[in-house]
């Protein structure tokens, strides 16, 4: 198992060097029960690296083989990216599109908006189109709590320290 710490923004595999770009995890971390591969891209709603990259992370994925699964994750290494993650978790549960999730990327990257509070989540909701009630509950429910617990386990399973990753 592989975690790809910092990828740069031409992706080629001669690009990646052990140690630098990537290390290789001394024990095997697995967060489905599937025969496929599993991909997985952590990253975080205010990291201009992973908007830079979304783009064609999503390029690249939509051209992936039926043996690999691709899921984005959000990384929660400090509590202001928490409530980005509980956004983003929350939007996985309404069953976002990618161009939802990367209207709220714009949102935060392109025009400069600050989100940060509740109080500022009606305009991630009206960028969204999503329904505000279902968002709420959602986003202040047990299992996105539970959730948000279970992601902060497997980022240090994973050993992350940075994003954009991919392992």
């Amino acid at each position: 198992m592989l975690a790809v710490l910092c990828l740069p923004t031409s992706i080629q595999a001669s690009d990646f060097v052990e140690g630098k770009n990537y290390h290789t995890l001394d024990k095997k971390v697995t967060l489905q029960k599937s025969d496929k591969i599993e991909v997985l891209m952590f990253l975080w709603y205010g990291c201009s690296g992973c908007y830079k990259l979304d783009d064609r992370i999503t390029a690249w994925a939509d051209k992936l083989p039926d043996d690999i699964v691709f899921k984005r994750l959000p990384a929660l290494f400090f509590p202001h990216w928490e409530f980005h993650g509980r956004i983003f978790l929350t939007m996985d549960a309404l069953g976002a599109t990618y161009a939802q999730h990367h209207a709220i990327f714009d949102l935060i990257q392109k025009d400069k908006v600050k989100i940060e509070t509740e109080a500022d989540l009606p305009v991630v909701i009206a960028k969204a189109g999503v329904d505000k009630d279902k968002f709420m509950e959602i986003f202040r429910s047990v299992e996105t709590t539970e959730k948000m617990e279970d992601l902060q386990s497997l980022l240090f399973e994973y050993e992350l320290q940075a994003v954009p990753a991919m392992v």
